[in-house]
């Protein structure tokens, strides 16, 4: 079962996640979108991250009150990180923030 609200699906697709060529509507009033599978979200997230010269990995960690994905330094100095309560809305909202920073460059 995928984890991902129907708002979040709509986030990614306006930020320029890949539709397939058809899709149904869940309903009359929506927007078709797609959601995406856990591991489709983390193959689109790049494997490391370049902080400063400093080469920094992907992680994705349950924490008591959610799940956290993103890059962080080895002291835990958050460098780009998203917290949800799905593992797939953190990797989802860590791609969304990928891409607003790639917008910004």
């Amino acid at each position: 079962m995928n984890k991902l609200s129907y708002e979040l699906a709509l986030e990614l697709k306006k930020a320029g996640w890949k539709q397939p060529e058809y899709m149904e509507a869940d309903s009359k009033s929506y927007v078709p979108v797609y959601r995406p599978s856990l591991s489709e979200l983390i193959e689109a997230c790049p494997v490391t991250y370049d902080y400063d010269g400093e080469t920094l990995w992907f992680g994705l960690k349950a924490y008591p009150d959610g799940w956290r994905s993103g890059y962080e330094t080895y002291d835990n100095c958050k460098i780009v990180t998203a917290t949800a309560e799905s593992r797939e809305e953190a990797v989802a909202r860590l791609w969304l923030k990928l891409q607003a920073q790639s917008e910004k460059q």
